[in-house]
């Protein structure tokens, strides 16, 4: 899994408190979120799942084009709580 954002946010103990293994994730900072962007969907496109925070809507249909074309997982973490419809990000790639 590739968990990339502009901050990094990422606390591995609390991702093996969640289930995923620390070590078998990949951490990029990415320089701003057009760059993480970029990334995470060159790796959903290559099987690979990843995750990154909050997106736009346009940012979550092209990560979710990514995901069904590639087979892959991909999440996409809110920190804070949407304001309206037009915040959500929820996909789904079948």
């Amino acid at each position: 899994m590739l968990w990339v954002g502009v901050s990094p946010d990422w606390y591995p103990p609390g991702l093996a408190w969640a289930g995923l293994n620390p070590s078998r994730c990949l951490f990029a900072r990415a320089r701003n979120d057009a760059e993480a962007l970029g990334l995470a969907e060159l790796a959903l496109r290559g099987r690979m799942a990843a995750a990154c925070a909050g997106l736009s809507r346009l940012a979550a249909k092209r990560l979710a084009l990514a995901a069904k074309h590639g087979g892959a997982l991909g999440l996409v973490l809110r920190h804070a709580p949407a304001v309206t419809a037009q915040d959500s990000t929820a996909v789904l790639a079948c």
